[in-house]
């Protein structure tokens, strides 16, 4: 123990004080010669909280086993209560955020919709993409954060094998950027196929 430490527990011994759960602790005087409680957060010298007092924590050791203490099972739910709360608020802020996204991807595919038609359920029950024209699978991509579109080919591989699986010969991507304005992204290998289904529904 250090000297600092030494004078720290001597003035702590002068404000020796039980809490009322003394008579039911080994660490109280009543129950042993070399008592905690001037260095126990439970005492009323503390009334709970101890600050950043080196050394200074519960030392409850119950007489018997089992035996609870009040004033730590009222604090353990108190801290269970704040965790709870701070968890809730976090799922709520959360689920605003979730919300907020799908608000504005169901946008996207209104505003891609008044020009292609939907598949059934916008592609998620059958894997067939979000709207279908002439013959072409199309995804709707949000990006509402991007002034400038930006194709994932990642992205743009699943579509291209979401319209294979639909039997469709082409899949691309519609992108919505955040000027409201929207691109089609087809792969270069699908040019020609798009351009000769142009054709045939010309003729």
């Amino acid at each position: 123990m250090t000297f600092s430490q030494m004078l720290l527990e001597r003035e702590l011994s002068e404000k020796l004080q039980p809490c009322n759960e003394g008579p039911n602790c080994l660490n109280s005087p009543k129950n042993t010669n070399l008592p905690k409680c001037a260095i126990c957060k439970l005492s009323p010298v503390f009334n709970g909280t101890c600050g950043d007092v080196p050394g200074v924590g519960s030392h409850w050791r119950p007489s018997f086993k089992g035996l609870k203490h009040p004033v730590l099972e009222q604090w353990k739910r108190e801290a269970s209560i704040q965790r709870r709360e701070m968890l809730a608020l976090a799922r709520k802020n959360k689920d605003h955020r979730r919300q907020a996204v799908l608000k504005t991807s169901q946008l996207c595919e209104m505003l891609t919709e008044k020009v292609i038609t939907a598949t059934a359920n916008s592609g998620r029950k059958f894997r067939d993409g979000d709207h279908v024209s002439f013959g072409v699978t199309l995804d709707t991509k949000q990006q509402s954060k991007r002034l400038e579109p930006v194709v994932h080919w990642d992205e743009l591989d699943k579509v291209r094998k979401d319209a294979k699986r639909s039997g469709k010969a082409v899949g691309g991507l519609v992108i919505h950027a955040s000027n409201k304005r929207a691109i089609v992204a087809v792969a270069l290998e699908d040019w020609a196929t798009l351009m000769t289904i142009g054709v045939q529904c010309q003729n």
